[in-house]
């Protein structure tokens, strides 16, 4: 590309001077330039000559010296005196399209006017030894030659005849590729020195059916959308396999169906993860077949504006997230999943399944949400399920192991979690196996089907499990005699199940249910260990088989008493004081009114007192001596003050528990319900 410089050699009296010598130098320098006698190809001179009329032409080629430079300009003849210009800057460009037929190299930033093409020949190299290429979007670049780009470039797809151009161009350096048209594109590969960037809306990459793009490099975007079409994209060789629904086009804003379809491309392009970053509404099932994290965008809590809404019009049976292939190894992390429908639905049968048919591995299930909204009105069969929903029919089949769910909410469903192994299987070959349940909360067991045995947790051939410190509230477990918290079923075995909380819904109901439905033993070899029930007037039901073991300090409270699990406790109906020796205990009471002493502050000593009467019915206090205080529970605490679990706001359960410091008087551990210092 070059600038022309002309002009006409005249003497002080304004009379033309013929042949008149013009020479060029770097400004302020007696450096020569290479300048041109015509705008392309020809031999670089040092100077020019004017013609008869005093006019002359020439031009300076900006790859030699950038589009910055300023020239010095010298017209001498002999006889006359010379005259000289400094620093005069030459941007006459030339418009039109150079050919580089021989190698050719820049190193100064060069701007690129709107009509100047530079066409590489086959054969030929251009090198831009400059990261500072100034253009607008239009073309720029052309020919079969090659152009080597300085790494850290940033290139403009506009600049190339297309995308296939543009990425065939980009060769080892690291290079960013600003997308700033939109195409319509056959299948191509990116390298890994290319980074993709999405800077502005609406310049959309549109990919004809049977075509991949596949990227090795990386991909920048921001949230809307940038591919388009019936192909398909591949993250699996990507730096960052990390991608968002909208970039296929899904928003809050856009149909159903187009939700749909964007939410299953970002599934099937071989990412890494798919993040959520809204609530996306969607009409039908989605699958996916990779390994991947699904994941809402915040991490550590539960938010139900980044997921997936499944909203239904009309009746029919749908497993509406699941699998194609059993071996898919997914996490899912915050994430929102929600049923919804325009109307009641009263015969729909919905299910979302994690795992389907032959079984695999995920790791992780954390910080999600799982919701039917419409509850009950949705109709009979609403389950969450991981594991097989139908009999294994592949060989060889494979067991559904090492699960790990934790901090996530179940609420609506029939059955909120469904373990669900084979029993079909022989040798225990389909079975759930290693599962690890940590700090859960399920909720609202829905009871339109009083024999398809729901449950907060449904466990169907499942071994090997640990349930540890999760909540499980059934509050909707009215109706049919297989509700209940836990439902055991088939070949269930192995189970350790630790620190957990649980509570009964209307009727009262707080059950472990089991089902024998083979010769295997249900609950076999299981433990059952400082768990705590509450809220149950109609006590336990069938709490564990005849051959699982019962240890470890766990308690169930109901009808105003308490059932020991080979724990220490005491009950007291009058006013009590506490000994040293009764240190560790829980003591008991439902007696309103009640005064529970403790001993002078002695360091390391623990009690716990528990109040077992039934919500709102029963005043208990805890007294420290009279120059002790109990300090804790947001309260500074004052000496010869007791703490009172007020009888308006008490709750079957309450409880309070202190240890010693051996000098001030007792610090509060643990505490449920209110526990006011006295007035």
């Amino acid at each position: 590309m070059r600038y022309q410089y002309q002009g006409t050699t005249k003497d002080k009296q304004g009379k033309v001077i013929q042949n008149a010598v013009i020479s060029v130098f770097l400004a302020g320098t007696s450096t020569p330039v290479s300048i041109y006698t015509t705008w392309d190809g020809a031999t670089a001179v040092n100077n020019v000559t004017s013609d008869i009329q005093g006019k002359f032409i020439f031009f300076v080629d900006a790859f030699d010296y950038g589009s910055d430079q300023t020239y010095k300009i010298v017209i001498s003849k002999s006889g006359f005196s010379s005259f000289t210009q400094d620093n005069i800057k030459i941007e006459d460009v030339v418009l039109g399209t150079y050919t580089i037929s021989v190698d050719k190299t820049i190193n100064y930033p060069v701007y690129f006017p709107k009509g100047v093409i530079i066409s590489v020949n086959n054969g030929q190299t251009l090198t831009c030894n400059i990261i500072d290429i100034n253009a607008g979007n239009y073309q720029v670049f052309a020919g079969a030659g090659s152009i080597i780009f300085a790494g850290g470039t940033i290139l403009k797809s506009s600049w190339f005849p297309d995308l296939v151009t543009a990425i065939t161009k980009i060769s080892d350096a690291k290079v960013s590729l600003e997308i700033t048209k939109s195409e319509t594109i056959n299948s191509i590969t990116t390298n890994t020195n290319t980074i993709l960037k999405f800077l502005n809306v609406n310049k959309i990459i549109t990919i004809n059916n049977g075509q991949v793009l596949t990227l090795y490099g990386e991909l920048d975007a921001g949230l809307f959308q940038i591919f388009a079409g019936d192909g398909t994209v591949n993250f699996l060789y990507c730096n960052k396999r990390i991608v968002y629904p909208q970039w296929w086009g899904a928003s809050i804003s856009a149909s159903l169906s187009i939700n749909r379809t964007s939410i299953q491309a970002s599934l099937n392009c071989n990412a890494s993860q798919v993040i959520f970053t809204e609530l996306f509404t969607v009409n039908n099932y989605i699958t996916y077949g990779k390994d991947m994290e699904i994941k809402g965008e915040t991490n550590g809590i539960l938010d139900t504006n980044k997921g997936i809404n499944f909203l239904f019009t009309a009746t029919g049976n749908t497993d509406l997230f699941y699998p194609t292939i059993s071996s898919a190894k997914v996490q899912y992390t915050n994430l929102f999943l929600r049923i919804d429908a325009a109307s009641n639905l009263g015969t729909s049968n919905w299910t979302i399944i994690l795992h389907n048919h032959k079984g695999g591995r995920f790791s992780k299930m954390k910080y999600c949400y799982f919701y039917n909204a419409k509850g009950s009105d949705n109709g009979a069969g609403n389950y969450f399920v991981i594991g097989s929903k139908y009999s294994y029919t592949a060989s060889p089949v494979a067991n559904i192991f090492d699960i790990w769910i934790e901090n996530n909410i179940w609420s609506g469903f029939d059955t909120d979690l469904w373990a669900n192994g084979d029993a079909s299987v022989p040798a225990q070959a389909g079975l759930a196996v290693g599962w690890y349940l940590y700090s859960n909360f399920f909720s609202s067991v829905n009871t339109n089907n009083a024999s398809s045995n729901n449950a907060n947790l449904r466990l169907n051939n499942a071994t090997q499990f640990s349930i540890i410190a999760n909540s499980f509230n059934g509050n909707g477990m009215s109706g049919g005699t297989g509700f209940a918290n836990i439902s055991c079923q088939g070949e269930t075995a192995h189970l350790s199940l630790f620190g957990n909380y649980w509570e009964g819904g209307p009727s009262g109901r707080i059950k472990i249910y089991m089902l024998n439905t083979t010769s295997y033993l249900n609950l076999f070899e299981s433990s059952l260990s400082y768990n705590e029930i509450a809220n149950s007037s109609g006590g336990l039901y069938s709490i564990l088989s005849p051959y699982g073991s019962l240890f470890g300090g766990s308690k169930w409270s109901y009808n105003n008493n308490v059932e020991d699990l080979n724990e220490a406790t005491l009950y007291k109906s009058v006013n009590y004081t506490l000994t040293a020796t009764e240190c560790g205990t829980t003591v008991t009471s439902n007696t309103n009114g009640i005064i529970f002493t403790l001993p002078p502050t002695s360091a390391n000593m623990t009690f716990r007192i528990q109040n077992i009467g039934t919500n709102g019915t029963a005043l208990i206090s805890l007294s420290p001596n009279s120059v002790d205080k109990i300090m804790g529970g947001n309260i500074a605490g004052n000496d010869n003050k007791d703490r009172q679990n007020t009888k308006t706001t008490q709750k079957l359960g309450d409880f309070i528990e202190v240890v010693g410091d051996g000098v001030n008087g007792w610090y509060v551990t643990k505490v449920r319900g209110i526990w006011a210092e006295e007035v």
